[in-house]
């Protein structure tokens, strides 16, 4: 029972990762999208005055839990996502690469005045 997705190669077999001996405990390996699960990212419903309801996220493969909460993370972007959750609410269509540079660079911007602030600092 689970599954991972490892770049890796972990192991699949969940009892060579030091779990107890059972023959019925094992993983599958599956591909994902992505394996990186490094990411900002925000949900803005007609932020750009355009009606819309845009979800926005930015991905870095490597990336530590200290430079995380240092805020160091993400100035060498692997992947973006944006999604119009009001034309496509299951996100199954990644438009960022379709999408007007004017609407990728308002969501980047907005992005990035939310991400280091805490609380009251918010905008």
């Amino acid at each position: 029972p689970g599954s991972s997705s490892s770049p890796l190669g972990l192991p699949s077999d969940l009892n060579k990762c030091g779990f107890p001996e059972h023959e019925d405990l094992r993983a599958t390996v599956r591909p994902l999208d992505d394996y990186s699960n490094t990411y900002i990212g925000l949900s803005c419903p007609n932020c750009l005055g355009d009606g819309s309801h845009y979800k926005y996220g930015e991905y870095q493969y490597v990336c530590s839990s200290e430079d995380i909460a240092a805020f160091r993370c993400f100035d060498s972007i692997d992947q973006y996502q944006l999604f119009n959750m009001s034309a496509d609410p299951y996100e199954l269509h990644n438009v960022y690469q379709d999408s007007a540079s004017v609407v990728k660079y308002a969501l980047a911007s907005r992005l990035r005045m939310y991400y280091p602030c805490k609380g009251a600092t918010c905008p």
